[in-house]
């Protein structure tokens, strides 16, 4: 499934540290995390799980301030 790819992406992005350099490596991993969602059918896109990840993904971009 696409959301484990995307999960998988997320939770590298979570465990990068908080320095220049990790937090360069968070905003890339979270930027990965969102293509697979994104390339899902319309379908898919409805299940709680993918709704649930993108939730996530998109508020750990927020407060980095990066999209």
């Amino acid at each position: 499934m696409r959301w484990n790819l995307a999960g998988s992406h997320y939770a590298s992005a979570l465990t990068q540290p908080d320095d220049p350099a990790g937090r360069e490596k968070r905003a890339a991993a979270l930027r990965q995390a969102i293509a697979p969602l994104d390339e899902s059918t319309d379908e898919a896109k409805q299940l709680s799980e993918a709704r649930e990840l993108r939730r996530l993904i998109d508020g750990e971009l927020a407060r980095r301030g990066r999209r």
